[in-house]
């Protein structure tokens, strides 16, 4: 065994898998300009991201967007799968239903 082979091995050893690491994210809520930090990991679902944010605020889940680099994110899959990482920004978008109650006619 290398020297360097050695090195790589102790470093697998010592890191923990990536979609078990917790990371925090950047969260905007259109058009509301909200901002809010969130820590995730690359395994959480899209489902459990969307219920947690969801849940300091008295909207329906099903009606809100989340967007991520022009992607619209769907439930079925995991914040790692659209490569979302560390310092990263996630747009969550309000319905037009819900955007009625802060325009001032």
């Amino acid at each position: 065994m290398t020297c360097q082979s050695s090195i790589k091995n102790l470093l697998k050893q010592n890191q923990a898998p990536m979609a078990d690491r917790p990371f925090e994210i950047n969260v905007i809520v259109f058009p509301v300009a909200e901002r809010k930090r969130m820590t995730v990991t690359a395994d959480m679902g899209i489902d459990k991201f969307r219920s947690e944010l969801v849940s300091t605020h008295a909207w329906a889940q099903y009606s809100l967007r989340l967007l991520f680099r022009g992607q619209i994110l769907i439930d079925s899959r995991t914040i790692g799968e659209y490569g979302v990482q560390e310092d990263d920004t996630v747009c969550f978008l309000l319905p037009q239903h819900i955007l009625s109650r802060f325009i001032v006619p």
